[in-house]
């Protein structure tokens, strides 16, 4: 199983993997050429794939994330981050993302970066603002696709020749 032994400060994915259940990732998620995470909780829509470190795609990298939450608790604002660098993709659908872990206290602000030709895809999911927020900061010929998803991300910037769809 993927999540069974992810403590390491850095953890690379540079193959396939599948998962289903709860996974908790103890530092940073790389994901290289050739690496495919696959994480599909649409018959279990309560998992979280928690990741207590910052995430970077590189390369042709693939996170999927179909159902369940997508968890990336932060001690304050801006304490993490996600890159997505090279031709990589971050796809989200009917899921939820958090950049807070706890609903009870003020909101918690992300950064995303996309760089090179990476794309960011986003189908039917949401993010809670009162708790979770994410600045997200286009670049070069990278790509952002939003179809009937709420603040997912919260804030866009476009720079270079990004192209925005939502």
């Amino acid at each position: 199983d993927f999540c069974t032994t992810r403590s390491a400060a850095t953890t690379v994915v540079d193959a396939v993997y599948e998962v289903t259940g709860n996974c908790e990732i103890n530092g940073d998620l790389h994901i290289t050429d050739g690496g495919r995470l696959f994480v599909n909780y649409t018959k279990s829509p309560g998992n979280i794939l928690n990741v207590l470190g910052n995430i970077k795609l590189q390369g042709d990298g693939i996170l999927y994330l179909k159902g369940g939450v997508l968890q990336i608790p932060q001690d304050y604002s801006m304490h993490r981050t996600i890159d997505l660098e090279g031709d990589s993709i971050l796809v989200i659908i009917e899921g939820e993302l958090k950049t807070n872990s706890q609903p009870d206290t003020a909101n918690k602000y992300m950064l995303l970066k996309a760089y090179n030709n990476s794309r960011m895809l986003v189908f039917n999911s949401n993010l809670d603002r009162k708790t979770s927020w994410l600045l997200a900061n286009f670049f070069d010929q990278s790509q952002l696709v939003a179809v009937q998803s709420e603040s997912v991300p919260t804030e866009v910037y476009i720079k270079d020749s990004s192209n925005i769809r939502i």
